[in-house]
């Protein structure tokens, strides 16, 4: 994870399921699983700690991040 003024990042480790999940200060999001990837504004983020999942809305887009179970393992 990379916090900034500019930024929020995640991205996975090499060898992990490959994904990455940014949240700019300007609004704008940008998130990649495997088989999708998904680029808009958003207004409001609402972090699940209890499901694993990060939410994100806007009138442009819903979206939910679900972090990878490969990773959470390495919480372990």
């Amino acid at each position: 994870m990379n916090i900034t003024a500019k930024h929020a990042v995640f991205a996975s480790y090499p060898g992990d399921v490959e994904t990455h999940f940014q949240i700019n200060s300007d609004g704008s999001l940008a998130a990649s699983m495997p088989l999708h990837g998904i680029n808009g504004k958003i207004d409001s983020v609402v972090f699940d700690t209890k499901q694993n999942i990060v939410r994100t809305s806007s009138s442009e887009i819903n979206y939910e991040y679900h972090i990878p179970k490969e990773i959470l393992l390495r919480k372990l």
